[in-house]
């Protein structure tokens, strides 16, 4: 999946956004979150997963808000690490 990194609002946050239109199923991604290690908060919006003192906030369409995060090239491997746990509506 191709996606883009950028900066957030001069804080220690970034975003990976598709740059595809796509759809995430929340409750099934994070059972798949749970099984590869990470810590999961749920509702009907958002997906909340912690690992390793990193957050990532995953929304339906696919954004993910990585913090705190100050390396765009760390922020693209978790990205893609991430994308692979997840699982698409459909």
């Amino acid at each position: 999946m191709k996606f883009r990194i950028i900066r957030v609002c001069k804080s220690e946050a970034m975003s990976a956004v598709p740059q595809s239109p796509i759809r995430f199923d929340l409750e099934r991604s994070s059972v798949s979150l749970r099984t590869n290690g990470y810590e999961v908060q749920e509702n009907p919006v958002m997906v909340i997963a912690k690992k390793d003192n990193v957050e990532v906030t995953l929304y339906m369409n696919g954004r993910l808000l990585v913090t705190p995060a100050t390396d765009k090239g760390a922020v693209k491997e978790l990205a893609e690490l991430f994308y692979s746990f997840l699982v698409q509506e459909g």
